[in-house]
This record gives C-alpha cells, sequence and structure tokens, in this order.
C-alpha cells in the first residue's frame, strides 16, 4: 500500500460535499473543511468553492497538510499509516498522532519523532496499530459522551475506526 492508495482509501470513506448541521467542522468535501481549503489557498474561500473541489485538489491537500507532516510519512507500516492518515483526515494531524502515543504510553506531544518510532519496533507495528484502535475508538465514544449532539456520527465513526482491527494472527 502506497501513500497515494492510502489517500484514495481516505477519499472514499470521506466520500463528497457535506453539509450537515451537527457537524461541529461545518461544510466539508472529501473531508477539506473550509477553513482547510482557505488556509490552503491562501484566502477565503466559500461554500461553492468546497463545493467544486475537485478530487485532486484534495488528495493533494491531504498529502501536504496529513501525511507530510507531524512526522507522519515516517511510518514504516503502511497499516498504522493508514490509519493516522485517516485520524488525521478526521480529526487533525495533531490528536491523530497523540492517539498513536496515548496507544503507545509515550509523551504526547503530537509529532512522531524517535521515542515514538523507537516504543513502535520494540512493541511490533501490529501491536500499535490495535493499541491505535483502542485510543481513536475510546476517545470518539468520549466525544459523544461530552456532546451528545455528535451522537448521530458515532455509528460511521465507530466503524470507521473498527474497519483497521484485524483479527489476531492476520
Amino acid at each position: 500500500m502506497t501513500v497515494d492508495d492510502i489517500i484514495e482509501n481516505v477519499l472514499e470513506a470521506e466520500g463528497g460535499f457535506v453539509d450537515h448541521a451537527a457537524d461541529r467542522g461545518g461544510v466539508t468535501n472529501f473531508g477539506i473543511t473550509k477553513r482547510t481549503l482557505s488556509q490552503w489557498r491562501g484566502r477565503n474561500v466559500t461554500r461553492l468553492d468546497i463545493e467544486r473541489l475537485t478530487k485532486a485538489e484534495a488528495h493533494e491537500i491531504i498529502k501536504c497538510r496529513y501525511v507530510d507532516v507531524q512526522g507522519i510519512h515516517k511510518l514504516d507500516d503502511p497499516e498504522l499509516q493508514a490509519q493516522v492518515v485517516d485520524t488525521a483526515v478526521h480529526s487533525g494531524p495533531v490528536l491523530a498522532v497523540k492517539d498513536l502515543q496515548r496507544a503507545l504510553r509515550v509523551k504526547q506531544d503530537g509529532i512522531i519523532g524517535p521515542k515514538t518510532l523507537g516504543r513502535i519496533e520494540a512493541k511490533g507495528a501490529e501491536w500499535a496499530h490495535q493499541q491505535m484502535v483502542i485510543e481513536r475508538v475510546t476517545r470518539l465514544g468520549n466525544i459523544c459522551v461530552k456532546d451528545p449532539s455528535q451522537n448521530v456520527f458515532l455509528k460511521g465513526w465507530l466503524a470507521r475506526a473498527l474497519k483497521f482491527l484485524k483479527p489476531r494472527g492476520e
């Protein structure tokens, strides 16, 4: 699995244009928010700009803003990297890395550096991958406990996170 494959999977999971009243991120297209697209383009964008966002531009944004940051590009295991990228697009790259670091039981600074990578090597990528699923599901559940308006998204969030869970030995 390449980075391009990972991004294509994220784009598929995110779907196209979405405007849900309860979504705290506001309108999105391919998981790209108005705020992110405005920063990317260096100007305030409109709803129409979001609607017209191409898959190719979304792909480029995800690579630059969700893969090539916080050390996410340093992850050697494609499955672990896929999960971290998916989480980054869903929740932000710093939070995605902190989920990973919580799972690894290392300092949560939001940057994948030598200690995070060393812990993955020591415990194994498969272990890290499974632990990250647990951390992500726990965090998503806690969001809904704190803000019940987000319960409408919980089933989809959990399905998305749990798709990374693998049976032992697979």
